[in-house]
């Protein structure tokens, strides 16, 4: 034991001095969701974090929560038209009510619309019975103190309400503040994420199990919580990115719709600020088969109905790569030019499990599966850190024994020995496709399952290792592995969250918990001031982009048509290969696209190569919602010359002009000698009709001035550069 312990404080000593890989990975944060139990305090108006009405007997019998909340008749925002109401399923008639949990004591502030009778209590105030008869905006002030675990509660019922003039626009404001919606965030909620660079909302949005299909099926911000199942409005979430001018993560809702999915990137398009990324992920965790992931039976279910594969894990493994292809595809139509800037698509996958990223990244590469060829920018994973540490205590009989001190020693163990073969294997199938590996959540991960976390005395130490300062040392060194593997980005889990059974996830445990007492917050915070992006430099002034490089290497091209290797292909960019005319002969020579030409003793002319077909062809597009710009671009294509009467010049054709004679739009110089020989043939293509091509285009080579038969030659090399908006 005493090896153990000196062992670790070492280690916490040394990694502080750990030297710093020059690849830069920056810091972004998840925010929990919003919800009336939460110690977060987002809303200046509380209320909008208040708990869905519940329902109770009018003569206050029977249970709290009646639940005949799908019963209650409401308007368009979900105020109550009709106390009491009697449902469809019960002869009581009902009042309604709701909670919320505050973090802050003091006087707060209620104004209201509407007239009817409630009552109001906060925590350790009377209950405050309020008649109102009167219309127009109404304010009443009542005090909340704070309990032992310095929380507080606001009780709201009720009692009944004027059905042409019902009672509504709640709004409980926090001592100091005054309503103003353009401004609903408190202050230090938004100050303490100053640092971080980017804003994932996938607890906001209710991510699991969310029941939102349609655009109608989203919370608005007029609702009267955000603390509902849809999760918080989108335009809350951009209205907090925008005014910390942090990018913003989204996760698209498991069964949405492609109608809510144009909506909301046309929202997001109108509203988030120019220089704010969106990074835009499909639902979340869709391999995790926990209970409260319903997702993951979901695209189960969706990709055996498509036939993906008869295996019911694989296919919904495939199906979630389907369906992601399918949100950016939308995302292109609605972003068009500006989706390469605005937009990072994310594949999301098992941090253990590289075999799920495979399946994943596979469908890209499948044009049934995917035929607009779109393609991620990253491959996201979360590499938490401690995961089998409460569980294998249990194991081992050592609950009551062990240390606080030997609980982060097992962690950094972990950290050592486990997550770098897991991060090298994700790092490498990212390279693999030219993708960022980036973690979509991250952080210790200290907590008991499976009826573990029921056990009183394991937890209470979980918890203190997580306040330790031992725990900030092993967050640099966490992080510090993260970055030398090549991670680009990394999102904390989490913001703010009460540390208990069910885990210890916060950086902070309550909104206004004094920062020198997070050592996960701190920690962060130091990480990103010391290793800040590296500035940005100018972007050099050059030239279009290669959009293809043919790959014409390998084994008997011309024998293998369409022959579509290449060695550089831009994205979204869609290359359909090398083909060759009907009267010409494809032989099995390698690399190159060879074939022979039989044609009569004297040199053919330009007209009887075109006449004849005698052309090798390549033809590309760009993918749905792009367009290519090709007005003026340079053009290198290579001839390998095999025999000299096998064409002294070469002409280009294109599909924008035509390919009948005199439609040419480059004719090379006359060539004569008799060695194997490239040549190399540089130009540029016309402008008129070629600055917004939106369909494919097709290239043909005729080689003339050529005679006798069986006479060979080759295509060895093409590029074409453009734009692509």
């Amino acid at each position: 034991m005493i090896k153990k312990i000196q062992r670790f404080v070492l280690a916490m000593t040394l990694v502080l001095f750990l030297p710093l890989s020059a690849f830069s990975m920056d810091i972004g944060m998840n925010l929990n969701s919003v919800s009336d139990w939460s110690f977060d305090h987002v809303f200046l108006d509380v209320f909008k974090k208040a708990r869905p009405w519940c329902t109770q007997n009018a003569d206050d019998s029977g249970s709290w929560n009646t639940k005949f909340y799908d019963d209650i008749p409401r308007d368009a925002n979900g105020w109550p038209t009709q106390v009491p109401f009697v449902p469809a399923t019960s002869d009581f008639p009902q009042t309604v009510h709701t909670l919320v949990t505050v973090v802050k004591g003091g006087t707060y502030t209620l104004t209201y619309e509407g007239m009817g009778n409630f009552t109001i209590k906060g925590s350790g105030g009377a209950l405050n019975i309020i008649e109102s008869d009167t219309q127009g905006i109404k304010t009443f002030s009542f005090d909340v103190t704070m309990d032992e675990e310095q929380t507080g509660t606001i009780w709201l019922e009720i009692l009944s309400t004027d059905s042409s003039d019902y009672l509504r626009n709640f709004k409980i404001m926090t001592p100091g503040y005054i309503s103003d919606e353009s401004n609903p965030f408190h202050p230090e909620y938004k100050t303490r994420l100053t640092n971080f660079s980017v804003l994932r909302f996938m607890d906001w949005g209710r991510t699991n199990a969310s029941p939102v299909v349609t655009w109608n099926d989203r919370t608005q911000p007029g609702d009267y919580t955000q603390a509902g199942n849809n999760g918080v409005a989108l335009e809350y979430m951009v209205m907090l990115a925008n005014d910390l001018e942090k990018d913003l993560w989204i996760c698209i809702p498991h069964q949405a719709d492609d109608n809510y999915i144009s909506q909301c990137a046309q929202l997001l398009k109108n509203t988030v600020g120019p220089d704010i990324k969106i990074y835009v992920e499909y639902s979340n965790e869709t391999w995790n088969c926990s209970s409260s992931f319903s997702q993951t039976l979901w695209v189960q279910d969706k990709g055996v109905a498509l036939g993906l594969d008869g295996d019911r894990w694989k296919a919904g493994q495939k199906y979630a790569g389907v369906r992601s292809a399918e949100i950016w595809r939308l995302f292109q139509e609605v972003f068009g030019a500006d989706m390469h800037t605005r937009i990072v698509k994310v594949l999301a996958t098992q941090s253990a499990n590289s075999g799920i990223s495979e399946m994943r990244l596979d469908i890209f590469s499948d044009p049934q599966l995917n035929p607009d060829g779109i393609q991620p920018d990253a491959l996201a994973m979360a590499p938490y850190f401690g995961g089998d540490v409460a569980d294998d205590i249990v194991d081992r009989q050592e609950v009551d024994s062990i240390s606080v001190t030997d609980i982060l020693s097992r962690a950094q163990e972990d950290i050592e020995l486990t997550l770098p073969d897991e991060i090298t294997a994700q790092k490498a199938l990212a390279m693999a496709h030219n993708l960022e590996l980036i973690c979509y959540e991250g952080g210790q991960h200290l907590v008991g399952t499976l009826g573990n976390e029921n056990n009183d005395i394991l937890t209470g130490k979980l918890l203190a290792a997580n306040r330790s300062l031992e725990m900030g040392a092993l967050y640099t060194q966490y992080l510090t592995l993260l970055q030398t593997k090549g991670v680009s980005h990394f999102n904390n889990f989490s913001y703010i969250g009460a540390y208990n059974k069910w885990g210890s996830w916060g950086v902070f445990e309550h909104l206004f918990q004094a920062s020198d007492t997070s050592p996960k917050f701190q920690i962060l915070n130091t990480w990103i001031d010391e290793n800040p992006p590296p500035p940005e430099e100018p972007e050099p002034v050059v030239g279009p982009p290669t959009l293809v490089t043919s790959r014409l290497t390998g084994v008997s091209p011309a024998l293998n048509t369409p022959w579509d290797l290449t060695d550089e292909l831009y994205p979204n960019i869609i290359y359909h290969g090398w083909t060759l005319g009907s009267g010409v002969t494809p032989l099995g020579d390698d690399d190159a696209m060879v074939f022979s030409l039989c044609n009569k003793k004297k040199l053919t002319s330009l007209s009887t190569a075109v006449k004849e077909n005698q052309y090798a062809a390549v033809s590309l597009e760009p993918a749905v919602g792009w367009t290519m710009d090709l007005g003026g671009a340079a053009v290198t294509l290579t001839i390998r010359r095999m025999d000299n009467h096998g064409g002294h010049q070469y002409a280009v054709f294109s599909s924008v002009d035509g390919f009948k004679n005199g439609d040419e739009i480059f004719v090379s110089d006359y060539y004569d000698f008799w060695s194997v020989k490239d040549v190399v043939l540089s130009f540029n293509l016309p402008r008129e009709g070629y600055t917004a091509i939106d369909n494919a285009i097709e290239f043909r080579v005729y080689p003339f001035d050529a005679q006798y038969c069986g006479k060979k030659l080759g295509i060895s090399g093409f590029t074409l550069e453009g734009t692509l908006y």
